[in-house]
């Protein structure tokens, strides 16, 4: 093959993928956007379960608060250091997973987001925690310093251990670790049959 065809060969290539950029872009993602049963669906599946969690208070000072998403399949994105822009990304151990949501959907959420006037330890360089939890279709903004988030002592510490764990995942591994084939069965069968 001499260079007239290389030549060819390759612009039919960069062709080829720019118009199939464009059929994309103008029709694909415009019907894919404007389909009211896919916005929905994604919507119901955000909204479903979703946990993010935001420190502030006194490490804003340092520029080290740290912050979470996890969404509704478990995966996550952990910013251990706001200035620096890279997350670490990965999927909680489902046995922790079904724990926090059991807590979760067993605490008194819509009486935790109700606002509150009060101390704060971020008032005194200490750190306080600011969650929005999406459950069921509801979206709840819990804080401990400005909702009743702090009265409620169990879903506190359940929203703050997520804090703990992925400062020191290593350490909590052996104790979310799936220990036999029958603890993946069953996790397994539990996670397909309970949404």
């Amino acid at each position: 093959m001499n260079r007239a065809d290389w030549f060819l060969i390759i612009s039919s290539f960069i062709i080829g993928v720019l118009l199939g950029m464009l059929f994309f872009y103008t029709t694909f993602e415009a019907e894919y956007l404007q389909n009211e049963d896919l916005s929905r669906l994604n919507y119901e599946l955000e909204t479903s379960f979703r946990i993010v969690g935001d420190e502030y208070g006194g490490c804003m000072r340092g520029q080290s608060c740290s912050s979470f998403e996890i969404s509704y399949d478990r995966s996550y994105k952990y910013f251990e250091n706001p200035a620096v822009n890279n997350a670490e990304e990965g999927k909680i151990p489902l046995k922790l997973w079904k724990e926090i949501k059991d807590n979760i959907i067993a605490s008194d959420v819509r009486r935790a987001a109700i606002k509150r006037v009060g101390n704060c330890a971020s008032q005194t360089d200490g750190i306080d925690y600011h969650f929005i939890v999406s459950l069921d279709g509801e979206i709840y903004n819990l804080d401990t310093c400005e909702t009743q988030l702090a009265g409620d002592e169990s879903l506190r510490r359940t929203l703050q251990f997520l804090f703990t764990y992925f400062a020191d995942r290593e350490f909590y591994e052996e104790e979310y670790k799936i220990k036999s084939l029958r603890d993946i069965l069953e996790d397994t069968i539990q996670l397909r049959l309970v949404p």
